[in-house]
This record gives C-alpha cells, sequence and structure tokens, in this order.
C-alpha cells in the first residue's frame, strides 16, 4: 500500500513539474502558423531553436539560408524554425522558400509578434535559444561562423 501511495505521488509531482514548464514557456513559443498552414509550438520537445528572420527580398537572407539548413543538418537536436517578416504578399514567401530551398519550416510574424518584442533590427537575425526558451545567442547579418558559434553556445564540440 505504501508503494503505491508513493507512486502515485511521484507521478503527480513529475506531472505538475512538467505542466509548469509548459505553462511557464515564453510568449515566443507559439503556437504559431506555418507558410504551410501546419500549427507549431515551440519548446515542447525537448530542443534548442534557432530562429531565423527573413525576408523575401533580403539578399543576405537568400546567402545564409544554405548554411542555416547545414547546421540543422550537422546538429540533428537543434530545432531551426524561419521567421518570415515585412511580406506584404505571401506568394512572395513562398518563391523565396523554392528558389532557396529551405528545409526548415517557417512562420508568418504578421503584424510583428515576434520581431518588435524580441527586438529585431535588421535582416537576417537570428537568435539561439535553449531548449527552455532563454536567449543564448543573437546574431545580425550573416555570419560566417555561424555553425561554430551554435554548437559553441550548445556546448557541442
Amino acid at each position: 500500500m505504501k508503494l503505491i501511495a508513493m507512486l502515485v505521488l511521484c507521478s503527480s509531482l513529475l506531472w505538475a513539474k512538467d505542466k509548469s514548464t509548459k505553462d511557464n514557456a515564453p510568449f515566443y513559443a507559439g503556437p504559431w502558423t506555418t507558410l504551410e498552414g501546419k500549427k507549431i509550438t515551440l519548446f515542447t520537445d525537448g530542443k534548442p531553436v534557432l530562429m531565423d528572420f527573413w525576408a523575401s527580398w533580403c539578399v543576405a537572407c537568400r546567402m545564409a539560408t544554405p548554411h542555416i539548413t547545414a547546421i540543422g543538418n550537422d546538429i540533428p537536436n537543434l530545432r531551426i524554425i524561419g521567421v518570415n517578416v515585412e511580406e506584404g504578399d505571401l506568394a512572395d514567401a513562398h518563391k523565396f522558400v523554392e528558389i532557396t530551398k529551405m528545409k526548415y519550416p517557417s512562420i508568418v510574424d504578421i503584424p510583428d509578434r515576434l520581431s518588435t518584442p524580441l527586438q529585431i533590427e535588421g535582416l537576417p537575425s537570428i537568435i539561439l535559444f535553449d531548449a527552455k526558451g532563454k536567449i543564448l545567442k543573437r546574431w545580425l547579418g550573416e555570419p560566417e561562423d555561424l555553425g561554430d558559434s551554435v554548437r559553441q553556445a550548445l556546448g557541442i564540440e
């Protein structure tokens, strides 16, 4: 009987911890709608997140996208999310995804639900979050050593 009571107590404590983590997720956890119309929520799978803020007219964003895709291939435990900003016509965003062969999902940041509170000042902007949503590092522009910087910030050799 004591064993059953202990198991019930332990499982309720674990449930409470999980619920607390989900309830305290940062505002940018979502849910969000991707360009493809799928709903996604961040920071629920225990993976760090690399957010790539981009726009279809941004030449540097076009150049950065293949490097960001490669980082996702090199670090499988990293979740990469594109954030499309400043688009008047989502057809341009879809074309950008096709041209750059973007392999990660993108959400639409209209009307600046992410850009403004996260203080995005230029494009491309890239933010690395830990698995709980804490900002670890930020980049503006196309950093040449992005992969190494991400690995270093995550403690990956």
